[in-house]
């Protein structure tokens, strides 16, 4: 039996195939394994092929989406249960990685503003990127990423009373309800103008055989 990687969609124009029949031919469970089990599966994958998987799947979750939701659901790859550092590779590790890469080329941005999750492009000047912290683009990331991700802030419950301020500057206000993530104007661009027609050229054709 063949499954095709990719399959039509009437609102994306395609998406890739997460069918459940396609997991379970492959031995895999979709609730709890990753798709990057099934790429891995198809003959000459590279680390590009993953970590442009990877973009795709972040760029999935862009519009004003909790960010514990989307840990939850994309970083438990490999039966990887945390994401912290290693000193080997993982595929938690390459999942931040490229986040990382995508925020400091302005692609996603991180905010805190609950109340103004609906406007177009979430674009405020409350956002990570803008936020005045005394830091660097780059050491706004590390902050972020330690105090948030590896800091285990996602896990927590939410451990704020209602009048509380969420500040950038007190990772203690902060709990795995507290920080949204969206996708800029140039990550739009970038994603339907690059990333999706050069997924979609790789593997339009590619099934692999059960």
């Amino acid at each position: 039996m063949k499954f095709k990687i990719l399959k039509p969609n009437e609102l994306y124009g395609w998406v890739f195939n997460k069918d459940e029949e396609l997991y379970k031919a492959l031995g895999f469970d979709c609730w709890m394994d990753s798709f990057i089990r099934i790429l891995a599966q198809i003959p000459g994958t590279r680390k590009k092929d993953i970590l442009d998987y990877l973009e795709y799947e972040i760029f999935d979750w862009y519009e004003w989406f909790e960010l514990h939701w989307i840990i939850q659901s994309d970083y438990k790859l490999a039966d990887e249960d945390n994401p912290e550092i290693s000193a080997y590779p993982t595929y938690a590790g390459e999942y931040f990685g490229v986040m990382g890469q995508l925020f400091l080329g302005g692609m996603i941005d991180f905010g805190i503003e609950g109340e103004n999750l609906r406007k177009k492009w979430a674009d405020f000047d409350t956002n990570l990127s803008k936020i005045d912290l005394g830091m660097s683009l780059y050491e706004k990331w590390i902050y972020f990423r330690d105090n948030f991700f590896f800091g285990y802030k996602f896990l927590e419950e939410d451990n704020i009373t209602p009048k509380a301020e969420i500040t950038w500057k007190n990772p203690d206000t902060w709990s795995r309800f507290s920080h949204w993530m969206c996708m800029t104007k140039a990550g739009k661009e970038y994603r339907d103008k690059i990333l999706k027609p050069r997924l979609y050229e790789k593997y339009k054709d590619v099934s692999i055989e059960v």
